[in-house]
């Protein structure tokens, strides 16, 4: 008796791109994949989600109106199981790191050969994850342990890291919190530890590369 199929949903904007893995995934002489949804951007597909039953997502990084990045971060708050392989021309770590963060499964390059495709959808239905040159198993490591880092910070070091990099001094953010100036400077002390960092500009660029949300 044959395998269920893996429910392919493929979200691009490119139409071409699209057809061309429609095309390598219906001529799969296994048979193992079912294309049962397509969508031109992440808006589109978000809409659409609670009306496709799917087990992978192929998803594009740059798109218009709502891009790969945008709808992962969404998804990561709503669907957090869903697994997504991320489609992309760049390969830049800390976005590889970022959409990682945000529950990325898989890294391909739009150049990707058909043997792969069909090897990083399966492996990431059955296993989870998909490591190749783009995402290694060292980064899926380094992104668990930041995250469990950033967990480690008490709300209120969070309240002092957003007057931090917004630029605020010790005082004038002892003055907003109600504490003393040295309480706010032991504060600083323990985020620069736990964080790894050693200055206002740091801690601004690790929270924007590890998406740190500061409300």
């Amino acid at each position: 008796m044959s395998s269920p199929k893996i429910k392919v949903v493929l979200v691009d904007d490119h139409t071409i791109l699209r057809n061309g893995i429609k095309s390598i995934l219906s001529k799969d002489y296994k048979k193992r994949f079912d294309i049962v949804a397509e969508y031109s951007n992440g808006k589109e597909f978000l809409n659409d989600l609670e009306n496709v039953l799917f087990d992978v997502v192929l998803l594009d990084l740059n798109m218009p109106v709502k891009g790969g990045e945008n709808t992962l971060e969404i998804l990561q708050l709503s669907h957090p199981n869903v697994r997504s392989i991320v489609l992309t021309q760049l390969s830049m770590d800390y976005m590889v790191e970022s959409c990682a963060r945000l529950g990325a499964r898989a890294f391909l390059p739009k150049e990707v050969k058909p043997l792969e495709l069909k090897r990083a959808i399966e492996t990431v239905h059955a296993d989870g994850y998909y490591f190749n040159q783009l995402f290694s198993e060292e980064t899926l490591q380094n992104v668990s342990s930041r995250k469990k880092k950033n967990e480690q910070l008490t709300l209120q070091e969070k309240r002092v890291l957003r007057h931090i990099v917004s630029g605020s001094t010790s005082n004038e953010i002892a003055d907003l919190l109600g504490l003393s100036e040295s309480t706010i400077k032991s504060h600083r002390e323990n985020i620069h530890r736990k964080l790894n960092t050693s200055n206002p500009y740091e801690l601004a660029t690790y929270c924007i590369r590890h998406g740190i949300v500061l409300e």
